[in-house]
């Protein structure tokens, strides 16, 4: 069964990586740079879909109808283990060789909404930008960030996702 495991939930942990990656495209053709926040909703639904939908076929198919809730939990950590390693290269690939220009527009868009909102000096935006840019065009911050993001995101979907999921064995008392 850890075989079957590991597999499937690195598959699905492939299908959600995969999905965020095509998100994170769309995003940039359509120049939102991830300001719609009906858009946004997507960048979380999807890790939610993926893992709960995985978590039930899984349940369902390779654990005889049968999981716990720690098993769930279990799924949703290891599965976007899978998904924060992809979503990590491809925001390294994104910053360093597809669009090196992309920090730019993000810390462009990320000046305007601070300066709307009036409650920081000039100065005091300067220095929040000029911080997350180095952070942001950091692969070792990237791959920090991301994969632990990624591991949050999973496992509080998970610790949701596991009491509705979970399907413990009937205990036959005795044999």
């Amino acid at each position: 069964m850890k075989s079957n495991f590991l597999r499937h939930t690195a598959l699905w942990g492939l299908f959600i990586g995969l999905g965020l990656v095509l998100l994170s495209v769309v995003d940039m053709l359509l120049g939102f740079y991830s300001t719609n926040n009906y858009f946004n909703l997507l960048n979380y639904a999807l890790p939610a879909g993926g893992i709960i939908w995985g978590a039930l076929q899984f349940r369902n198919e390779e654990s005889e109808g049968f999981m716990t809730y720690g098993q769930v939990v279990s799924y949703g950590v290891v599965a976007s283990v899978f998904f924060g390693i992809i979503t990590v290269v491809y925001s390294i690939l994104l910053i360093t060789v597809i669009d090196p220009a992309y920090v730019d527009s993000v810390q462009a868009l990320a000046a305007e909404k601070l300066d709307a909102m009036g409650t920081l000096t000039d100065q005091q935006i300067d220095q929040m930008l000029e911080m997350s840019a180095k952070m942001m065009r950091n692969p070792v911050w990237i791959s920090i960030g991301g994969l632990f993001g990624a591991v949050i995101e999973g496992l509080i979907i998970a610790l949701i996702a596991g009491i509705f999921i979970k399907r413990n064995r009937p205990s036959t008392p005795f044999v």
